[in-house]
């Protein structure tokens, strides 16, 4: 069973997407699908604030700093969960599906399209990993550098951690087409074909564009709830903290809501509607 034709691949050269046009849907899509997105995000949310809320009460039990590895592991069932409401919500876009209209009787389209979620949600898991390395790698090699700076009495940088630094970034900008990749996992489509079609840096460019575009309302919005909650930051009650964790999360998820609807009206605009994205 498939819902697409595999021999249909898109026209050359590549299709670049626009940006507001592509931010602009996921705005009027959010906005109008908001009551069963709401419903649908619930136990992502719940659970993630509960394993936040954990994991910084065993950092301050333990009194040991915050690490980013080790948050990715606390936070791996709520990950695996924003996982399955993303891949939900690029079927929703693309097919038109929700929970309540899912064909139950049909055991082959339903193993199928659980098939597709798993890789999906496999997928996005590896790519935060991947992220947490790459930055955690680059935290390391700033602190190394600026190590190296004081013993050395100089603010001269080595050339070769210089290239080194300017190499990781070019990777990690360039990389940035593989967020995608989990979309076109979750409604079947070749991510082969996509990379064929996504060359060189101005796809990135877009695609960062974008992101941003989507997700600045939503981090503007929680700063200056933040600001009028918490006047100062430096000294936060155990009560103000717990209270930014509880909105933290909600608002990551309408960022990561917005910005996902993003990407796949951009799919759907770059590879061409009568494909199914």
């Amino acid at each position: 069973m498939n819902e697409r034709d595999a021999t249909d691949t898109p026209p050359v050269p590549p299709h670049l997407f626009s940006v507001v046009g592509s931010a602009k849907s996921a705005f009027g899509f959010i906005a109008d699908e908001w009551r069963y997105l709401a419903r649908l995000a619930a136990p992502v949310i719940f659970l993630q604030i509960g394993f936040s809320v954990g994991y910084a009460l065993f950092k301050d039990w333990r009194g040991t700093p915050h690490n980013n590895f080790e948050f990715y592991l606390w936070d791996l069932p709520g990950s695996i969960m924003m996982g399955w409401f993303i891949c939900s919500l690029a079927r929703m876009i693309v097919f038109g599906e929700k929970l309540t209209n899912l064909p139950l009787r049909d055991i082959r389209f339903m193993q199928y399209r659980a098939e597709l979620t798993r890789s999906s949600i496999f997928l996005s898991l590896l790519i935060q990993a991947v992220i947490v390395v790459l930055m955690t790698a680059l935290g390391s090699m700033m602190d190394s550098l600026e190590t190296l700076s004081k013993a050395e009495g100089t603010e001269s940088v080595p050339g070769y951690m210089s290239g080194l630094i300017i190499f990781m970034l070019v990777m990690i900008f360039w990389s940035a087409r593989f967020l995608v990749t989990p979309l076109l996992v979750a409604v079947d489509y070749p991510i082969g074909t996509f990379l064929r079609q996504a060359r060189g840096f101005l796809f990135s460019l877009r695609l960062i564009g974008l992101t941003i575009l989507c997700a600045f309302p939503v981090l503007f919005v929680f700063n200056l709830i933040f600001a009028l909650l918490i006047p100062d930051p430096q000294h936060m009650t155990d009560i103000q903290l717990m209270m930014v964790m509880a909105l933290n999360k909600p608002a990551y998820l309408v960022a990561s809501a917005l910005i996902n609807a993003g990407y796949v009206f951009a799919l759907i605009e770059m590879l061409g509607r009568n494909k199914q994205i």
